[in-house]
């Protein structure tokens, strides 16, 4: 079977299937590749559009499972791609490669939605290049670069909220403001902008990200909202309950595309925007591959920054 030639089957995506069949969800499967799920679907329908015929089958009972054809695929490619990397270890070994991968530490909302989609076509993982460490918090990430477990961290400050970083170099990559995400029948999605103020009335969808829910609640408290509260137990309720309609959350723009179809993004106004950074030790500010990943991140962040206002515009114009 070719890898990378004419069929257009590539090793990430055959992996990407596999992940699938493994795991038997979506979710699941884009974890274990370590991309968001947007990301894995684009994988999936190329491959599919390489080979011909559908390869993968979603429903809300059975989660996600292969076809027949896919599990051919998979159970066909597996031994070619355990040859791929043994052959890709023993050309580095000939090559004497002995350099380690650059150490990336971050939370998982920052890995899905912004580090490995912007390094994707430059990920190696195991040989030179950037191997991604999904952290618990921003401060585990932080902590990670201090004990040299990993050489850069990346994650969001909030109002500057940033504390001493106790000798490492920090880094400002872009800044965003965060959306609001609504139902499509909620009154507050056609009306342009909206103020946090005017979510008084509305219940708030809390996600599982215990940092977020502390910005939540200082901005709420700080524009004198009182809402009702509904703490989701992880990402994938969460954004269930805001596309059904039962409430309101944020939207961080890096991750609009994990959204559902039916959930509307609207540009919320009145509270504190807030600054993704990186984080390394002093000295490593100038490393060649450290300067080259942030710059592939600042990038992205800005790109997806303004992709997600674009959407949250015609979003709003669409329905009026």
């Amino acid at each position: 079977m070719p890898i990378n030639g004419g069929s257009g089957i590539d090793s990430r995506r055959l992996r990407a299937l596999q992940a699938v069949g493994q795991s038997g969800s979506l979710a699941a499967a884009a974890r274990r590749m370590r991309m968001s799920i947007s990301g894995l679907r684009y994988q999936l329908d190329e491959l599919e559009r390489s080979v011909g015929v559908p390869l993968v089958r979603t429903s809300p009972q059975s989660g996600a499972t292969l076809t027949p054809a896919g599990v051919v695929l998979v159970d066909g490619s597996s031994a070619v791609l355990a040859e791929l990397d043994e052959l890709v270890d023993r050309a580095r070994r000939a090559e004497g490669d002995k350099r380690r991968p650059l150490r990336v530490a971050a939370p998982w909302p920052v890995v899905a939605g912004l580090l490995l989609d912007a390094v994707a076509s430059d990920l190696r993982v195991g040989g030179a290049g950037w191997q991604v460490d999904v952290a618990a918090s921003r401060d585990d990430a932080l902590v990670a670069v201090r004990d040299g477990t990993a050489d850069v961290a990346v994650a969001a400050d909030w109002a500057g909220d940033r504390v001493d970083s106790g000798g490492l170099v920090c880094r400002e990559l872009f800044s965003a403001t965060y959306l609001l995400a609504v139902g499509a029948s909620s009154d507050l999605a056609g009306g342009g902008s909206v103020d946090v103020r005017q979510t008084a009335d509305q219940a708030w969808i809390m996600g599982p990200s215990t940092g977020t829910r502390r910005f939540l609640d200082d901005q709420l408290e700080s524009a004198q909202v009182v809402p009702k509260r509904i703490v989701s137990s992880d990402s994938m309720e969460y954004m269930t309950l805001i596309d059904a309609g039962v409430g309101v959350g944020l939207a961080e723009p890096i991750l609009a595309g994990l959204l559902r179809p039916r959930t509307v993004l609207v540009p919320l106004t009145g509270v504190t925007s807030y600054r993704y950074f990186a984080a390394c030790p002093d000295g490593r500010q100038d490393d060649p591959d450290v300067r080259a990943l942030l710059a592939l991140l600042t990038r992205a962040g800005r790109r997806m920054v303004d992709l997600a206002g674009r959407k949250a515009h015609r979003a709003s114009e669409a329905i009026r």
